[in-house]
């Protein structure tokens, strides 16, 4: 009985290790109460999502960050930021240490652009609410 525990703890352990498919969010609608912000604001508070999630944000251009996440083991991963005043996006762009030889990229990957995206929606919501 308890080795069937340990095999079953086990192949669960793995299953939540394995890798998934590169995840973005496309074109999200910013928060309609945020639509009225200026775009450089918009784009202050898509950065200081990141930034307070531990990314290290440049600006490329209006409308456009990159952002890079050093993980401790040697894992990096650097994504596109684009919005508008009507919606953003997250896109992969390259990583180290973090792809699988099927192209599937490790599964923390998922994790940090849901948590990201999900601060960003509550900064832009909370931003438009100060400017009220």
């Amino acid at each position: 009985m308890m080795f069937r525990f340990s095999v079953i703890a086990i192949a669960l352990f793995l299953a939540a290790c394995a890798a998934r498919p590169i995840q973005n969010v496309d074109n999200h609608p910013v928060p309609y109460s945020a639509q009225k912000l200026p775009m450089t604001e918009i784009g202050s508070e898509i950065a200081e999502a990141a930034i307070a999630r531990g990314w290290m944000v440049d600006k490329k251009a209006d409308g456009h960050l990159v952002a890079t996440l050093i993980k401790p083991k040697a894992y990096e991963a650097v994504i596109d930021l684009k919005y508008s005043q009507t919606s953003y996006s997250i896109v992969y762009n390259t990583s180290r240490g973090l792809i699988d030889s099927q192209g599937n990229i490790h599964y923390n990957y998922g994790k940090w652009v849901i948590l990201l995206d999900r601060d960003i929606q509550e900064r832009l919501s909370l931003a438009a609410l100060r400017k009220k």
